[in-house]
C-alpha cells in the first residue's frame, strides 16, 4: 500500500509521527510530500535527519507562496509528485493551504481516500471559507 502524507514542511513533531508510522508498518510504502523546506509561520529549522520514509520536498524555499505564479508552480509540482508516488491513500496534517485543497481535488478525481489527522488552527484557515468546503471532502 502506498501511503502519502502532505505537510507544509517537516518539523520534529511531523518527522517523529511519520517515522513511527513507517517503522510500525514496514510493508507500506510511505512518502511525505513537503511543500517547502522552511516555514515562514514557525521558526522551525529544516529537518535534515535520515528518516525511514521517502521525503519529497517541492521547494527549497518557504512553504508559503508569494504570488499566484508560485502557487500554480507548487500545485503543478504537487500533482507530479502525487502521480509519481501513486498513493492508495492521502494523509493530510490540516487543510489550511491552497495546495492542500488542490490535493483534495486530485484525490477526488483519482478516487483516493483522504485521512485528515487534525484540523487547522483557526488562525491558519483561509479567510475565503474554502476550508469549510474542504472538510466535506475528507
Amino acid at each position: 500500500m502506498n501511503v502519502v502524507g502532505l505537510s507544509s514542511t517537516t518539523n520534529p513533531y511531523i518527522q517523529a509521527r511519520w517515522s513511527a508510522f513507517s517503522e510500525e508498518n514496514p510493508d507500506y510504502n510511505v512518502s511525505l510530500i513537503e511543500f517547502g523546506r522552511i516555514s515562514k509561520v514557525y521558526a522551525w529549522k529544516p529537518v535534515e535527519v535520515k528518516v525511514p520514509y521517502t521525503r519529497i520536498i517541492l521547494s527549497d524555499k518557504a512553504s508559503q507562496y508569494q504570488s499566484i505564479q508560485q502557487l500554480l508552480e507548487l500545485i503543478r509540482a504537487l500533482f507530479k509528485a502525487l502521480e509519481k508516488t501513486k498513493p492508495d491513500v492521502i494523509v493530510l496534517n490540516g487543510y489550511q493551504q491552497p495546495a492542500t485543497l488542490a490535493s483534495l481535488f486530485w484525490s477526488k478525481i483519482h478516487r483516493k481516500p483522504v485521512i485528515l489527522l487534525s484540523e487547522s488552527k483557526e488562525m491558519m484557515r483561509p479567510e475565503n471559507g474554502c476550508w469549510k468546503l474542504s472538510k466535506g471532502f475528507c
